[in-house]
């Protein structure tokens, strides 16, 4: 009687342990796969053509083979061939596979107008020397999203599970429901990231699944879209310190924004995400110590990350100014003086987020815009607090 694997073993199979039938010519198949529903569409497209590669059985080779099992069977159980139930069912990708992953990752960065943390070029030598590399991968260092790769130089694709993040976020912030069209190109575009393929994304079922998800997302968005009322919470959460020195205008579409703008509402979804896990920090710090600590190591990395966003910022302003023709030497106030504070952004240790100043973060935002015409400076003091204080 033939062994019974489920679509989860099979897949965990390599290319020379695939069964197929004993013929030279026509498809494998495999009559006792049990299971097969339970396998997602991703990696039922690679079986799928791992299974077109694997080559016939050679019946000769097959008998010669059967005739050694009995002197091996009490050192090689059959049951080892395959993961026990209790075993994850995911399946780490080559080595290459995994570096091609980081550079689609990188792509879909620069696609996507987000920034890169580092050019995919420098991803071989990031790999080979880790430690010297260690400041650099700091914001990305670790996993936080359930898809994020576990390798410390795998940080692409860390930061790109992150954007993606952020990118949900801000329609969520806008109550803004994309056109099923908008989110069946962004649908294929992870698909076929992951691996999937091009004769699976073209099957009717690929469009209905889409659509389903679509519709269980968004369903509670009507047409109340509010771009203003997100804008405004937007500006209490940025950090204390921070001064634009622009009207800050989001758009109903965020892709359509430029990059200042969308760096700017970038910062405050990572302010937010802070100022959520150093208030859980602070809860736990005289209750459960070991707790505390392992928190209080997650603020400190997402400061890390909220720091790389406003150097990322701060990058930004200096493109811009290149690009209008004004170089890094653009005006600042009066000459051979310090540069004011709004053209650092600068910023010390997040400390709360300024909700409850509704009314005092619009008439500043109203003050720091008439300002500028004049080319005077206003400076918000920065907390020195810590964040755990």
């Amino acid at each position: 009687m033939a062994t019974q694997l489920s679509g989860g073993q099979v897949f965990f199979l390599s290319t020379d342990e695939y069964l197929s039938d004993n013929t030279q010519d026509g498809p494998p198949q495999i009559q006792n796969l049990t299971g097969g529903d339970d396998v997602s569409d991703t990696k039922r497209g690679l079986l799928a053509q791992q299974l077109l590669q694997a080559p016939s059985i050679d019946a000769t080779a097959l008998t010669a083979l059967l005739d050694r099992i009995p002197s091996e069977s009490d050192h090689r159980p059959v049951q080892s061939y395959y993961p026990s139930p209790s075993r994850s069912s995911t399946v780490e990708p080559p080595e290459d596979e995994e570096h091609e992953y980081e550079i689609k990752c990188h792509q879909a960065l620069l696609r996507d107008n987000c920034r890169p943390l580092f050019h995919v070029d420098l991803l071989p030598h990031i790999e080979a020397n880790l430690d010297a590399h260690a400041h650099l991968l700091r914001p990305w260092t670790t996993q936080q999203h359930p898809a994020d790769a576990k390798g410390k130089w795998q940080a692409l694709s860390r930061q790109w599970n992150r954007w993606k993040e952020f990118r949900a976020w801000q329609l969520r912030g806008r109550r803004r429901r994309p056109g099923f069209g908008e989110y069946l190109d962004v649908y294929r575009r992870d698909y076929f990231m992951s691996g999937g393929t091009s004769s699976r994304a073209a099957e009717p079922e690929f469009e209905q699944t889409a659509r389903l998800r679509w519709e269980r997302d968004y369903d509670d968005y009507g047409e109340d879209e509010d771009v203003e009322r997100h804008a405004e919470v937007v500006r209490r959460l940025l950090p204390q310190g921070f001064v634009i020195r622009r009207p800050l205008r989001l758009l109903p579409d965020p892709k359509t924004q430029d990059l200042w703008t969308t760096y700017v509402e970038y910062l405050a979804f990572e302010a937010e995400c802070l100022y959520l896990l150093a208030g859980d920090a602070r809860r736990l710090e005289k209750r459960a110590k070991g707790k505390y600590e392992v928190a209080k190591a997650k603020v400190d990395l997402q400061q890390c990350r909220v720091d790389w966003v406003l150097s990322e910022i701060e990058k930004i302003k200096e493109e811009q100014k290149t690009a209008a023709g004004e170089g890094s030497s653009g005006k600042t106030g009066s000459s051979g003086k310090r540069r004011p504070a709004d053209d650092t952004d600068g910023l010390q240790d997040v400390v709360e987020p300024r909700l409850g100043k509704r009314r005092r973060m619009g008439k500043m935002d109203e003050d720091t815009t008439d300002k500028d015409k004049t080319n005077e400076t206003e400076e918000v003091p920065a907390s020195t607090s810590n964040n755990l204080s």
